[in-house]
């Protein structure tokens, strides 16, 4: 959402402030999921990027990687959103469980979301 906002040139976004949890690239969690099928792992695990940070950090990591310093976050209660479904303020998981093989080739949600960046903006 907040991508395609700002490739229609908003200049201030309204961003949830407080909400914690591990952004994950789909294409990570795909390659460790298709990697796992071939070598037959059996379980239940949560797979996840590494690190964990806020909404906001999240959205001012976008802007410096795509290099905005035009657009001003602005931030706000989650009241200000309308939502049926109801959000824990903490979503935050870890891959403890996923054996070390796995766990160790899940980057940073940092460098995920810089890769994820330069397919969405080409930078």
């Amino acid at each position: 959402l907040i991508v395609n906002q700002l490739k229609l040139g908003e200049k201030k976004l309204n961003i949830i402030d407080g909400y914690k949890g591990s952004p994950t690239f789909t294409q990570d969690l795909a390659k460790v999921m298709i990697d796992m099928l071939i070598n037959d792992e059996k379980g239940v695990y949560h797979i996840v990027n590494s690190g964990v940070a806020t909404r906001i950090q999240i959205t001012q990591e976008i802007l410096k990687i795509i290099k905005k310093k035009d657009v001003k976050i602005i931030p706000v209660q989650k009241s200000f959103f309308s939502q049926i479904a109801h959000r824990p303020e903490n979503e935050t998981l870890k891959s403890l469980l996923l054996p070390d093989n796995y766990r160790n080739s899940m980057p940073h949600w940092s460098h995920s979301l810089r890769r994820y960046l330069q397919d969405s903006f080409r930078i």
